[in-house]
């Protein structure tokens, strides 16, 4: 059957439309009202779209029980490009200046805080579209980033977010408690190797001892593997992953308790946190949250990294961001969050 993926879905109704990593299948959940449910604590079976900041944004889940789901193979859907589609970054050049600056504070704060290790700082970057078309850019995505979660989340009273991400927060059956720690960034050239600076091994280092301690505190045995390299379309990362045993009815705290990661936030994380607000200046909504099914027998739940936010056919809000050390370079910080931006903007046009 070949089916359009506008036919199956209503933007007068909650649902969401996601692909899990390395599968072909794509699910949609409908939720079967419009009401607004919010769980602070992963109690409720469901879908959960969950903030970088409870004090900022509601944790919004569509439970399973007020939910009916579809499920299509990804060859099925039909996909266009997108034709006639525009667009341009509003402010550039402003907007270059604005991050370095923020990076410029994180490094002097780092530098003069003994204890903050690392902060990790966003920027907005607001894109001004002619002709875009959701559908497009969404089946372009899970066709070019078949390692990430691709999805595209809609509530009538939130809004609209699409996006790509590729770390894994916790999946979780049988006992069996699965995450990563994934850092450092570095754009994929033809022909050139990849050579990880001491900077970006050592951000990654920081993330996983992070895993490593909380785990502790729940985990019977776990296991830690070495680092390797990962890769999402035309960027590489730095990545170990965990296996560990744990009861179930530990899940939601220990979900808690590594959200926010320092691969989203800093270390330690509640004094990274205030200088992250004082820093960026705005709202990450839910960018540097968490997304995904949460179910005591089986969850899998995604950092929401690489995530627009969908104002209407000619306004997006990309959110962008990267790990600050003491001895990061501020331009090559810039760089960094323009060629993440480029996975999604490169969506728009193909």
């Amino acid at each position: 059957m070949i089916m359009k993926l506008s036919e199956q879905v209503d933007f007068s109704k909650a649902f969401v439309v996601y692909k899990l990593p390395n599968t072909s299948i794509v699910r949609i959940i409908h939720q079967t009202d419009n009401k607004l449910y919010e769980d602070w604590f992963l109690e409720t079976p469901g879908f959960y779209f969950y903030p970088y900041d409870v004090k900022e944004n509601k944790p919004i889940v569509f439970p399973l029980n007020q939910s009916k789901s579809q499920e299509f193979l990804l060859n099925s859907i039909i996909a266009f490009k997108n034709k006639n589609l525009s667009y341009e970054i509003i402010n550039r050049e402003q907007l270059k200046k604005e991050h370095i600056f923020k990076v410029e504070q994180a490094i002097d704060i780092i530098k003069k805080e003994k204890s903050l290790q690392k902060l990790v700082i966003s920027s907005k970057i607001e894109i001004d579209t002619k002709n875009f078309n959701w559908e497009n850019s969404l089946i372009n995505l899970m066709h070019n980033y078949d390692n990430a979660l691709v999805w595209l989340w809609h509530h009538p009273s939130v809004g609209t977010w699409m996006g790509a991400t590729p770390e894994l927060l916790g999946a979780y059956e049988k006992n069996i408690f699965k995450t990563v720690s994934l850092a450092g960034t570095l754009p994929v050239k033809q022909n050139e190797p990849l050579i990880w600076s001491t900077k970006e091994i050592q951000e990654q280092a920081l993330v996983t001892e992070y895993i490593e301690k909380k785990l502790k505190a729940y985990a019977h045995d776990y296991k830690i593997s070495q680092p390797q390299t990962v890769f999402q379309g035309k960027i590489a990362h730095i990545q170990s992953k965990f296996s560990s045993k744990i009861l179930k009815d530990t899940l939601n705290k220990l979900i808690l308790e590594l959200h926010p990661t320092p691969a989203v936030c800093g270390l330690p994380a509640d004094k990274a946190q205030k200088y992250i607000t004082q820093i960026e200046k705005y709202n990450r909504k839910y960018y540097t949250g968490f997304l995904g099914l949460f179910h005591p027998e089986k969850s899998y739940l995604y950092v929401n990294l690489r995530s627009m936010e969908i104002q209407d056919s000619n306004k997006i809000s990309i959110y962008a961001g990267g790990g600050i050390l003491e001895n990061s370079k501020p331009d090559k910080e810039w760089h960094e969050i323009s060629y993440k931006s480029q996975i999604l903007i490169s969506c728009l046009s193909e």
